[in-house]
């Protein structure tokens, strides 16, 4: 049933001066949002909350151009039914095509950009109440509902609600970005966080740990061993930023057991954290073995166990004593874990700051006891990419042990078996999580190239982890002596380069057990040149050469991490045979002078391709 309300104006020309007010408030106050709108699509790459702000404010800029198109079609109307001739209604709606930029895993966010996003929304929010106010006094002026008005004044307060929180994060990005730029992340989450969705109730947690709650804090570390939320090291590292000083030094001296392992903090607060829990650890570890070996009465056991912990500590401190000699930057103790098998991740590199960050996976029979060994290689990788790469380049090698790894012992076990998967799919989600962190807290002022490199089961594991993050895992792997990736084709992992090294007396590399051979041309991954071990066909030797100084795999290492490719070692030219086969060749692509098939050379993106 139509409501008939009473007609205020006496004439339809008193109603055509107000259709004529209510355009003339249309075409003034129509666009008001625009200029905001466009400032947040042109940044539309920016996670976290940005692209749910985005779509809030879209909404309602509709909304404010429909209710001004509302307003004046129900005048006009009215100006009709009072005998007049409708006057034509013009559209209130405006373009807001905007020309992006291109995507960047690390383009920083023009904090000036964002102060303008948010001075014109404080600006739309005085200007729509006081237009939507004077629509509604029109309307109701013309006998009509004033409903387009309220609308119109709504979307005006929603503006004005928006600015108080939004200055205030902006303000806190400000202090800690004094450059002018900061991460994306901190733009998705630190400015538009509270829009993110959060179906694992993150934010509630990180609020609790903010105040030192361990409860939460071990909460968000269990949550990140599954891998479920892409955005959990993003959030981590948004929060962390946030906290004030204190806030801070509460948590580090508190829980610096949890805080270490959270992946998205920056690399120096993990190692502060992972070192401070080293140092307890080890303080604790010793007292008890000091009590015990003077206790007739101590269990033989117990004893044992605590002596295997400490040699996993001295092996950490051996490790970390690699980094801060022979021109390599201090070493960062990025993880440390010692319940269970035991767990470590030490960076020679500031991986936030780096231009090459490589992180390095073992596979079958690594332990913490022998943690330093695996160290070393991350040195010599270091060592080699510092070497070729350019005085602009700085390298990050990270050796990463944060699964427990298979064990020969344990060839009859389900879970870490070396002749199954489960080890790989069980460990996927902390590689993945971790790759996950070093987006995150990337600084905004470089960019960087990702390379994962999987030696053995190791490689199996990040094949694995690599399928959990299409596209977004890292820009290039490199499987090493690989018995196989866990996947037929190398564009099932998602990464758009996929290296393969192989010794041709490696006996594991010929296993082939976890899915397609990746040396295979049909797998799709370019292979690159490693030596034989020159000792007996197919020893473990073999399996372990490609880290040898001076070798040929060793520094095609260095040229693949720091993305020279065609400074490759090649591979040699075959010796002609004295007794030449009748057989013709076979389809096999011929190698280029580098030794890559021609065409073949990878382009990869920054962080995620």
């Amino acid at each position: 049933m139509r409501i008939c309300w009473p007609v205020a104006a006496d004439t339809a020309t008193e109603l055509e001066l107000a259709f004529t007010r209510v355009v003339r408030l249309g075409q003034e106050y129509a666009g008001v949002l625009d200029s905001p709108y466009r400032c947040l699509i042109a940044k539309a790459w920016v996670g976290g909350g940005a692209p749910v702000f985005a779509e809030e404010l879209r909404v309602r800029r509709a909304r404010v151009q429909a209710a001004f198109q509302e307003a004046a079609a129900q005048i006009a109307e009215q100006i009709h039914r009072q005998g007049g001739r409708r006057p034509a209604v013009p559209t209130f709606a405006t373009p807001a095509a905007v020309v992006s930029p291109a995507p960047s895993g690390f383009a920083g966010m023009d904090i000036p950009a964002m102060q303008r996003l948010i001075a014109g929304l404080e600006r739309a929010g005085q200007e729509l109440r006081h237009a939507g106010a004077r629509v509604g006094a029109e309307l109701r002026a013309s006998g009509l509902p004033a409903t387009p008005g309220h609308q119109i004044s709504g979307v005006g307060v929603w503006a004005q609600e928006q600015v108080p929180g939004l200055r205030r994060r902006l303000e806190r990005i400000q202090r800690d970005c004094p450059g002018g730029l900061t991460t994306p992340v901190m733009t998705g989450f630190g400015l538009f966080g509270g829009y993110a969705p959060d179906r694992h109730g993150v934010g509630a947690l990180l609020d609790a740990a903010a105040t030192g709650d361990v409860v939460a804090l071990q909460r968000l570390v269990e949550l990140q061993r599954t891998g479920a939320d892409r955005q959990l090291a993003a959030r981590v590292n948004a929060w962390w930023q946030s906290l004030g000083a204190a806030e801070r030094q509460r948590l580090l001296t508190g829980a610096p057991h949890l805080l270490g392992r959270l992946d998205g903090l920056p690399a120096t607060v993990r190692d502060q954290a992972n070192r401070a829990h080293l140092a307890q650890e080890k303080q604790a570890v010793t007292a008890e073995l000091a009590r015990l070996r003077q206790s007739a009465q101590a269990a033989e056991a117990r004893v044992k166990e605590l002596e295997g912990r400490l040699r996993q500590i001295t092996a950490v401190e051996r490790a970390l004593a690699l980094g801060g000699r022979d021109g390599r930057p201090p070493a960062l103790l990025l993880l440390f874990d010692p319940s269970g098998p035991g767990k470590a991740a030490i960076s020679f590199g500031d991986p936030d700051e780096a231009t090459s960050i490589v992180v390095s996976v073992p596979g079958t029979g690594t332990t913490l006891e022998g943690f330093a060994g695996d160290a070393q290689r991350a040195v010599r990788i270091w060592d080699q990419a510092s070497a070729v790469g350019g005085p602009n380049s700085t390298i990050a090698s990270i050796a990463w042990l944060g699964y427990d790894a298979p064990q020969w012992g344990s060839i009859l076990s389900s879970d870490r078996s070396p002749a199954n998967l489960g080890a790989a799919e069980k460990g996927a989600p902390a590689l993945a999580s971790f790759t996950d962190g070093l987006r995150a807290a990337h600084l905004p002022t470089t960019d960087a190239r990702l390379t994962v490199i999987g030696h053995s089961y190791g490689s199996t594991l990040t094949g694995a982890a690599a399928r959990l993050r299409p596209h977004a895992f890292a820009d290039q792997l490199i499987f090493l002596g690989s018995p196989g990736a866990g996947a037929r084709h190398a564009s099932e992992l998602g990464v758009k380069s996929v290296w393969v090294g192989e010794a041709p007396d490696d006996p594991v590399a010929d296993l082939g057990i976890y899915g397609a051979d990746p040396s295979d041309a049909k797998f799709g991954g370019q292979n690159f040149y490693v030596q034989e071990a020159s000792d007996f066909p197919y020893s473990l030797k073999a399996h372990s050469i490609y880290w040898e100084r001076g070798s040929a795999s060793l520094r095609n290492l260095g040229y693949l991490v720091t993305g020279q490719y065609a400074k490759l070692v090649p591979f040699p030219v075959p010796t002609p045979s004295p007794n030449p086969s009748p057989l013709p060749p076979g389809p096999a692509a011929q190698p280029s002078s580098s030794g890559i098939p021609a065409g073949a050379l990878p382009s990869p993106q920054p962080f995620g391709g």
